[in-house]
C-alpha cells in the first residue's frame, strides 16, 4: 500500500516537475532569455524504512532524486530544473497521504480524524498518549531544539524567526540521530518490544484492541 501511494506521488511529481534546463538563462536576445525548459524523465532512488533511528515504528520511504534527468526530445542527460521542486513537494505529500489513507480504510476499515496542528489526518481511536510512546525520536529532537532556541534568545535578545527556527531544528535533527543498526530487522522481536512498551505505559488494552481489530478485518493474520 505504501509503495503504491509513493508511486502515485512521484507520478504527479514527474508530470509537474520533470524538466531540464538548456541554454543560458542569463543571456538575452531581443530582451528574451535564450534558455529553454524541456520535459525530462527524472531518476529517483527509493528506500523503504520500517523504523525510526530510535527503533520506534515509523513505516516510511526515503526518496533521492538524481541531479541528472533524461531529456525527452533528444535523450540527453542534463541537470533538472530543481529550483521548481519546492513548488510541488507539499502536493506530493498530500497525494501520497490520500492514497495511503484510502488503502488503509479499504483493507482495515480504519477511520480518520483531523490532526490538531492541521497537517493531515490521524487514525481515529489512536490517542496522543499512545503516539507519544512511540515518538522518542521526536521527543529527543524537541528537547534539543528547546535548548538551542533558549541559547539563541539569550545571545540575541529575541526569539528565533520561523526560518531561524527551521535551521535550529535541522541542527537538532543531525545532532540527535543515531546510526541505524546493520542487518535485517527481526520483526517478531520488534513487535514484542513495542507490545512491552504499551504494557509498561498502561496501554496494553490498546494493543489488544488493535490486534483483535486487524484479525477481524484480515482473516488468517
Amino acid at each position: 500500500m505504501i509503495w503504491q501511494a509513493v508511486w502515485a506521488g512521484f507520478a504527479y511529481f514527474q508530470r509537474e516537475a520533470g524538466y531540464t534546463l538548456t541554454g543560458s538563462h542569463n543571456a538575452r536576445v531581443h530582451g528574451r532569455e535564450t534558455g529553454q525548459w524541456h520535459e525530462a524523465g527524472l531518476a529517483v532512488a527509493l528506500w523503504l524504512q520500517h523504523t525510526s533511528r530510535d527503533g520506534d515504528m515509523q513505516l516510511h520511504v526515503h526518496s533521492q532524486i538524481a541531479h541528472v534527468a533524461r531529456t525527452v526530445t533528444d535523450g540527453k542527460w542534463r541537470a533538472p530544473d530543481s529550483h521548481g521542486y519546492n513548488e510541488h513537494v507539499g502536493a506530493v505529500a498530500a497525494v501520497v497521504s490520500q492514497h495511503l489513507e484510502e488503502a488503509l480504510t479499504r483493507r482495515f476499515g480504519v477511520k480518520w480524524t483531523a490532526r490538531d496542528d492541521g497537517h493531515g489526518f490521524e487514525i481515529k481511536g489512536i490517542t496522543g498518549e499512545t503516539m507519544r510512546v512511540f515518538s522518542s525520536r521526536r521527543e529527543s529532537i524537541t528537547a534539543d531544539l528547546r535548548t538551542r532556541a533558549a541559547r539563541f534568545e539569550q545571545r540575541y535578545g529575541r526569539k528565533p524567526c520561523q526560518g531561524g527556527l527551521a535551521q535550529l531544528a535541522q541542527a537538532s535533527n543531525f545532532k540527535t540521530r543515531a546510526a541505524k543498526k546493520e542487518g535485517a530487522l527481526d520483526f517478531a522481536q520488534l513487535h514484542a518490544g513495542w507490545a512491552d512498551k504499551l504494557t509498561a505505559s498502561g496501554l496494553s488494552d490498546v494493543h489488544q484492541a488493535l490486534t483483535n481489530g486487524l484479525r477481524e478485518r484480515v482473516p488468517g493474520r
